[in-house]
């Protein structure tokens, strides 16, 4: 990923609210995932490049794809 992508990807992730198409539908399957996830006492590296997989098969898009990864991963920092 090049600078380019992160600099706009940490400026979805800061206002996904507001920038990101259907943020609620997205918010619902990051919490779906993160629970599946924390399921383990200790979430590894693996469970986050499955989600990631799944992630571009779902939406067919990087940034989109990104944006749920980063989410459920804030989401399973919170349940931890």
């Amino acid at each position: 990923m090049n600078i380019l992508q992160k600099i706009k990807c940490n400026f979805l992730n800061t206002f996904r609210e507001i920038f990101v198409y259907h943020y609620n539908s997205l918010e619902f399957r990051a919490k779906v995932y993160a629970l599946v996830i924390s399921a383990n006492d200790k979430p590894s590296i693996e469970n986050f490049i499955l989600l990631k997989k799944q992630a571009l098969d779902i939406y067919n898009d990087e940034d989109r794809a990104q944006i749920l990864l980063t989410s459920t991963k804030e989401i399973v920092e919170k349940i931890i």
